[in-house]
C-alpha cells in the first residue's frame, strides 16, 4: 500500500520531508524500513540558525548529497532495493523544446525509465541538429506518452530537487513527473512540501486532488531558468542539483 506524501513539519525541514517522500512514492509502506528512515533524519538539519540553534537553518547540500552514497551502499550491499545518482548543471534541467522539437534530457530519462534511462539512447548534438521536422513530430508525440504516462504508474525514479522557495531560501521539492501547462507549454510535475506555497496561476499552478503524486505544475522554462525566483533550481556554487532516487532491481 502506497502513503500518501506529507508536508514538513517546520519551516526548516524541507529536506528531510522530501527525501523521505522520495521514499513513500517509490515504495509500499510495508516495503520502508526504519533504518533506511533514521539515515534520512541523521544526515538532515546540519545547519546551525542565526541563534545558534543546531538544525535551525536547515539542511546543507553537502548533507543530501552524503544520502546519495548512503541509499547506494544499502543498495549494493542488498539490504534494500533503493539507488540513487546526482544530476547537476545542464543534466538537471527539465528541457524545453529545441531546434529540432526534442523534449529529452537526462532527468527526464530518469523520471520515465529509471537510473539506467539516464545515459542510454543519448544522441549527439549532430545527431540533434540532423534531424527533420517528421522525426520532431514523432519525438513530441513520443515524449508527451511518456508524460501521461506518468501520470498513471510509478516512474522509473522521482527527482529531489534544489530550489528557491517564496522566502528565497533554498528549497528542497519532489519532481514526480512532467506534463504541460495549459498554454501547451513543457511543465514540472512537483510536491512541494510546504503546504502554503504560493501559485501565481500561471507558471505555476496548483494541482489538486493527486496527494500521493503531486501538488504543483511548474513551467520548465521557470524550472531551469537559473533565475532567483521561487521554484526555479538554485545556481549557486553547487550548480543546479537534482537528485534522481529510484527502486534498484534485484539481479
Amino acid at each position: 500500500m502506497k502513503n500518501e506524501l506529507v508536508y514538513q513539519s517546520t519551516d526548516y525541514t524541507c529536506a528531510p520531508a522530501t527525501m523521505v517522500n522520495a521514499l513513500r512514492y517509490l515504495f509500499d509502506r510495508d516495503e520502508i524500513r526504519p533504518d533506511v528512515l533514521w539515515s534520512v533524519f541523521r544526515a538532515s538539519l546540519d545547519m546551525y540558525g542565526s541563534d545558534g540553534s543546531f538544525g535551525g537553518d536547515g539542511t546543507s547540500p553537502d548533507a543530501m548529497l552524503s544520502l546519495v552514497s548512503t541509499f547506494n551502499m544499502y543498495g549494493e550491499s542488498g539490504q534494500f532495493p533503493i539507488r540513487a545518482r546526482l544530476l547537476h548543471g545542464e543534466d538537471a534541467l527539465a528541457g524545453e523544446t529545441d531546434e529540432s522539437g526534442r523534449l529529452d534530457t537526462p532527468l527526464r530519462r530518469a523520471i520515465a525509465s529509471g537510473l539506467d534511462g539516464i545515459d542510454a539512447n543519448q544522441p549527439t548534438r549532430a545527431q540533434r541538429n540532423g534531424e527533420n521536422a517528421s522525426d520532431a513530430a514523432v519525438q513530441r508525440t513520443s515524449i508527451q506518452h511518456i508524460d501521461e504516462a506518468a501520470h498513471n504508474v510509478s516512474p522509473g525514479a522521482v527527482g529531489v530537487a534544489r530550489v528557491w522557495s517564496n522566502r528565497m531560501n533554498g528549497h528542497y521539492v519532489l519532481v514526480t513527473g512532467f506534463g504541460a501547462l495549459p498554454d501547451g507549454a513543457a511543465a514540472v510535475r512537483v510536491f512541494d512540501p510546504y503546504k502554503d506555497s504560493k501559485v501565481d496561476g500561471v507558471q505555476v499552478q496548483r494541482i489538486e486532488h493527486e496527494p500521493a503524486q503531486a501538488n504543483r505544475l511548474i513551467a520548465a522554462s521557470l524550472f531551469d531558468s537559473g533565475e532567483r525566483t521561487p521554484y526555479a533550481l538554485v545556481n549557486d556554487r553547487y550548480e543546479r542539483r537534482v537528485i534522481v532516487i529510484g527502486r534498484r532491481e534485484s539481479a
